[in-house]
């Protein structure tokens, strides 16, 4: 498919579900000069908790700086993040790619500002390796 592809970390963290919970992370991660990237969160079922997941600009920071806060539910995995041309269709295309390829999207975030001519998609496969190899190819 020829799309900007690379492989990333993204950092999961359990939070108590709460008003301004989000806020907080935001706040603190923010302090330290770290910018968020790309966020995906949602509340557990039959639970407190949420969890908030997020790719940042300094993984490692951002998780030091949380862990110090008290957050200590933060767990991190690899993701594939690609670009893809913001178009009708595009996505179609892009899970077809996968799925010919024996790839399993096991999960996908993304998001496009407005009329911005391209989008971006946070992802997890059974095998993120091949999976931008597919996609670089």
């Amino acid at each position: 498919m020829g799309q900007n592809a690379v492989l990333s970390k993204e950092l999961l963290i359990v939070i108590k579900n709460e008003i301004g919970g989000l806020a907080k992370i935001a706040s603190l991660v923010a302090g330290k000069g770290i910018n968020i990237e790309a966020i995906a969160g949602y509340k557990k079922d039959n639970t407190s908790d949420a969890e908030v997941i997020i790719v940042t600009d300094n993984n490692d920071a951002a998780s030091e700086t949380l862990k110090a806060a008290g957050y200590d539910a933060i767990s991190e995995k690899e993701v594939v993040i690609v670009d893809l041309e913001n178009k009708t269709g595009i996505l179609q295309e892009f899970c077809e790619t996968l799925a010919q390829n024996g790839i399993d999207l096991q999960h996908v975030s993304g998001t496009t500002a407005g009329s911005a001519s391209s989008s971006r998609l946070v992802l997890s496969t059974n095998d993120n390796a091949k999976a931008l190899n597919v996609l670089q190819g």
